[in-house]
């Protein structure tokens, strides 16, 4: 399509974009999936919720920074008869990477706690009830 049958254009809220449409004199859309994934993120605060997430990017960081600590993950998947998937990690510019961090966490926490709580420094960051809701 040609610039001058452009009508507006659909956009996140970066400053590069929002320069881009200033210069060039075009009409901005906010894109509605980005703004509601906003809202989501920076929405009402529960601080159980918050507990919670605090607590599954603990867990994905201990993992991600231990090879022994990932090396113990498979081992007690493979004898759980867990899948044998990683921790996912959250990104903030990567919709739904919260909810795939979470479910991750409630598919692996046998295996998590079994790791996490065979060492007394980590036991702290073993997830309970409070946190998952599974009893």
């Amino acid at each position: 399509m040609s610039e001058d049958r452009q009508v507006c254009m659909t956009t996140d809220s970066g400053s590069n974009i929002i320069k881009a449409l200033r210069l060039n004199n075009w009409t901005g859309l906010q894109c509605f999936g980005h703004r509601l994934h906003l809202i989501i993120e920076n929405g009402v605060k529960d601080p159980r919720v918050d507990r919670a997430i605090g607590l599954c990017k603990k867990v994905v960081s201990t993992f991600s920074f231990s090879r022994k600590k990932r090396r113990d993950l498979s081992v007690a998947q493979a004898e759980l008869s867990l899948p044998t998937h990683q921790l996912i990690t959250e990104a903030p510019t990567r919709w739904g990477s919260r909810q795939k961090m979470i479910e991750r966490i409630l598919e692996q926490e046998k295996a998590i706690t079994w790791v996490l709580g065979s060492e007394k420094k980590s036991r702290h960051l073993v997830p309970n009830y409070q946190d998952t809701g599974i009893h």
